[in-house]
């Protein structure tokens, strides 16, 4: 079912958990309302540390989420390194929020985008 039919936007409670994506993680065709796929894959520094052990792998954190705010880029005079993008997490999402926030603070999140 998509999700228009569900409603308009203000009628299911969503909590917004700001992302630090890296420039050239985020899709150039995310805008406000894109529905985004949320990995997070593990640093360098934490991958080197399991030596020998299963290569580290991406993990899904979040899934169908809708971004609520994503600024411009190209707004200063270099390049930007990282975009903050604001996502809403809907309440079937939420009791995994404790465990998302903390994958997505020791590593680096990777947005996907179908269209």
């Amino acid at each position: 079912m998509p999700r228009a039919a569900l409603g308009g936007a203000g009628s299911v409670p969503l909590t917004e958990v700001p992302l630090s994506v890296a420039s050239d993680a985020v899709p150039a065709t995310v805008r406000v309302g894109s529905v985004v796929d949320v990995w997070v894959t593990p640093d360098a520094a934490g991958a080197a540390e399991g030596r020998g052990a299963a290569p580290a792998r991406a993990a899904l954190v979040f899934d169908d989420v809708s971004v609520v705010s994503v600024p411009r880029t190209g707004s200063s005079l270099g390049p930007t390194a990282t975009r903050q993008v604001i996502v809403g997490v809907e309440e079937d999402q939420q009791v995994r929020l404790p465990l998302s926030l903390a994958a997505l603070a020791g590593g680096t999140v990777l947005l996907t985008a179908r269209r």
